[in-house]
């Protein structure tokens, strides 16, 4: 029988935490919220976020919002759910780390093994909210816990991106020498 379900902001301060290692002009998520429903069938965890693409950290704007902008917006709302499923404890069973040892290995642990992602219009990338959800998680072998995610992007006229990723998080150092993905 599952429990009801969970849902809580992702504090600002824990966003500002896991973005740091981005420069400045590319922390594109502003606010985020998660939902967990411990024991239930479908989604493992999902967070919505806000983000805002005041102008694009690498080439002039093209005007709306591309593929390199996808990933880094999967990215960071990826490790924000992710710091905060480890802080409430959503991921126990799988994954056994503190938020600090996650906040030490997100860059050099986790890992991107599969990526696509769709365009159905163009979207604006000044302001739009993005859904992240771990959909299944299983650890191919000891040490490598591996996610099937999927993200979905809409700006205020409707305008929708979508995509899945495959995700890794490499449990222990040795795991990925004894491994293939």
């Amino acid at each position: 029988m599952s429990s009801s379900c969970v849902e809580t902001a992702i504090e600002r301060s824990l966003i500002q935490l896991v973005l740091e290692p981005y420069k400045p002009n590319c922390r594109y998520l502003v606010s985020a919220r998660a939902t967990h429903t411990p024991g239930a069938a479908g989604a493992i965890f999902e967070a919505e976020g806000q983000f805002r693409i005041p102008e694009s950290c690498y080439i002039r704007s093209t005007g709306h919002f591309n593929a390199v902008e996808f990933n880094l917006c999967y990215n960071q709302i990826a490790y924000c759910s992710l710091a905060h499923a480890i802080q409430n404890g959503w991921l126990a069973g799988y994954c056994d780390w503190t938020l600090e040892q996650f906040i030490q290995r997100q860059l050099s642990h986790c890992l991107i093994i599969e990526f696509s992602s769709r365009f159905r219009q163009p979207l604006n990338p000044r302001q739009f909210v993005g859904k992240f959800t771990v959909q299944k998680m299983r650890e191919l072998i000891p040490g490598i816990l591996i996610m099937e995610t999927a993200c979905e992007y809409v700006d205020g006229a409707g305008a929708i991106a979508n995509g899945a990723v495959k995700f890794a998080i490499q449990l222990s150092r040795d795991a990925v020498r004894e491994s293939s993905f």
